[in-house]
């Protein structure tokens, strides 16, 4: 897990200055790319 916190940092000190509501949106949805891949790879062992 912390590891992923990590990648979200290095993935958000790209961007010089952020609202709350862009960062909030960035974590959103950086959030459900990582639970997206996650859940594709556990169905895809699951249907083997």
């Amino acid at each position: 897990m912390a590891e992923l916190v990590q990648d979200y940092i290095q993935s958000i000190q790209k961007y010089s200055a952020l609202s709350f509501e862009a960062e909030q949106a960035l974590a959103l949805k950086w959030r459900d790319e990582k639970c997206e891949k996650a859940f594709r790879t556990l169905m895809q062992s699951y249907l083997r």
